[in-house]
Parts: structure tokens; sequence; C-alpha cells
């Protein structure tokens, strides 16, 4: 399991050995140079959407299920740590992870298009309907959805 703070550590590291300072990151990533310095530091609140743009934005690949536990809110939560919001959190890291698995992508790249594409908002809010699904079945869905 990773924290923030050496996550924040390893996004800057990163950073600087790709010679990039912090208003190119935040630029690129679509965020204030505040924003990204909260990552950096491992404090301040920002959403697992933004984090994972930041991610995408210097290339940098993680496993999404270390920052389950990260309490980092997502942008478009309804409810706050009941059981349903965890299990929908959880689904929806699992199902992101076998998508890019299946397409052989990592999640840092395919992540910030699920979100431009608003695949990822989808899935999350009709988790009812969707969670039953088999994994191939799912994965050729999310495949339809990114190709409109």
């Amino acid at each position: 399991m990773v924290s923030k703070e050496s996550l924040g550590r390893t996004i800057k590291t990163k950073r600087l050995a790709r010679n990039m300072t912090m208003d190119t990151l935040a630029k690129r990533a679509n965020i204030t140079r505040a924003t990204l310095s909260a990552i950096e530091n491992g404090t301040g609140n920002y959403s697992i959407d933004t984090l994972l743009v930041v991610l995408g934005a210097i290339d940098l690949d993680i496993d999404l299920e270390s920052i389950d536990n990260l309490e980092i809110p997502r942008k478009r939560a309804k409810r706050l740590n009941t059981k349903l919001d965890k299990d929908i959190n959880r689904w929806l890291i699992m199902t992101i992870e076998q998508y890019c698995s299946f397409i052989n992508k990592s999640s840092s790249e395919v992540y910030p298009k699920m979100v431009e594409k608003n695949v990822a908002a989808f899935l999350e809010e009709e988790y009812e309907m969707l969670h039953s699904m088999s994994t191939p079945t799912m994965n050729d869905y999310i495949s339809t959805m990114m190709r409109d």
C-alpha cells in the first residue's frame, strides 16, 4: 500500500527526472500549481480523477488498487465513505484494471481517456446495472464506449 506522501514524492521525482517544472506539469494536467503542490506534498484535497490525470501527464503507471485506501475523493461521489461507496470504488478500480489488461495498456494511459469520454462516470453511475456483468462482457462494453 502506498501513502499520499510517498505517492507525491514519486510524482515529484518523475517530474524532475523529466526536467519538468511544476507549472509545465500543472498546465499539461489542466490543474493549478497549488493542486500539483498539494499532490506532491501528500496534502490537500484533490480527486482521484485529478491524481490519475497527473499520473497520465507524466507517464507514471501505478497499481490503482494501491491507492484505493488513500481516502482521495472521487469528483462525482454522491456518498461519503459508505460501504456502498467503497464497493463501487473497488469495483470501478477492478473493472478499469481488467480492461487495461484486456487491451494491454497501462491504467495511467487509459483512465484519462475514460474520463474524457465520460466512461468512468458512466460506469460509476450505472454500478447497480453493470457490476454483475462478466469480465469479457464488460470489456466488450467498455471497448464500445471508448470507440464512440
